[in-house]
């Protein structure tokens, strides 16, 4: 693992942080409390593609792996909720019970 190569990306997220706050004043001023969210998505999907290519370079992962790796984790998420379903259903007996 890669150590002190941030300072680019730290650059990165400063400079869109700040482009962030004044495009969130000039938004909401404009269209309320949507015009600071969408300054807010604005400067995230600016800087997905940088982030990625950044940590995949840090972490010495391709695209392939890192997709592979979204697709293995997304076909848990009906797991997932099952079993926060089976122990909602657990604690609602327990509570019915008392």
């Amino acid at each position: 693992m890669a150590s002190n190569q941030y300072e680019g990306l730290a650059l990165r997220y400063l400079i869109a942080m700040v482009l962030a706050i004044i495009a969130c004043a000039v938004l909401s001023q404009l269209w309320g409390i949507e015009g600071a969210a969408v300054s807010t998505l604005i400067s995230d999907i600016v800087l997905i593609p940088f982030v990625l290519k950044h940590s995949l370079k840090l972490t010495h992962d391709t695209w392939a792996g890192f997709k592979k790796g979204i697709i293995e984790e997304a076909t848990q998420v009906p797991v997932y909720f099952q079993r926060f379903y089976l122990a909602a259903m657990v604690n609602r007996k327990k509570k019915h019970d008392l």
